[in-house]
């Protein structure tokens, strides 16, 4: 069991793997289908009801995902496009799309968010055999999160302080200078 806040990976952009989450949902729909036509030989088959279980794996992943992005989408977001911009992420070839829409990809890094001191959050590259792992990811992720902080640290793991921007005075306007 991970004790971190969340794991973004770059291989599974939604946080779960496109093959795991089909089997899972292959198999449920089997199951509901013939758990319909036995029901329906027995004269109690609803259409209605069997299409509403089938859809439970659908409505879960949704709500796992409205989850989520609800939650860390201010860091889900940047992150994501910051392994993007910086050409982490190897997709597949020949290219071919997941189940979820995106392309299948082959080497990416992960990224794992954790509580720090004073409500502040410590992000850790790990890069996993991505390309352009020796990238400086401090500029990049500094221009996605605008709203706040962040600040590097530790020497090998490549780690960053990830805190919210702090109102210091009153934000000058051209009137100020007239």
């Amino acid at each position: 069991m991970s004790s971190h806040l969340i794991e973004i990976d770059g291989k599974y952009p939604w946080g779960v793997s496109p093959l795991a989450f089909g089997t899972i949902t292959l198999t449920w729909k089997i199951f509901v289908l013939i758990w319909w036509l036995f029901s329906s030989l027995v004269g109690h088959g609803s259409l209605l009801l069997s299409l509403l279980v089938a859809a439970i794996p659908e409505v879960g992943l949704a709500l796992y995902e409205f989850y989520r992005n609800n939650k860390y989408g201010w860091i889900i977001t940047p992150v994501t496009n910051t392994m993007h911009t910086a050409r982490l992420i190897e997709e597949s070839k020949p290219l071919y799309r997941t189940i979820f829409g995106y392309n299948k990809i082959v080497r990416a890094p992960i990224f794992y968010l954790d509580n720090w001191k004073n409500g502040d959050y410590l992000l850790t590259f790990e890069p996993h055999g991505c390309p352009n792992a020796n990238i400086d990811l401090l500029p990049i992720l500094q221009r996605e999160l605008l709203g706040y902080e962040v600040i590097p640290t530790g020497s090998i793991a490549k780690q960053y302080i990830i805190r919210k921007r702090r109102n210091r005075g009153r934000v000058m306007i051209s009137e100020d200078f007239d």
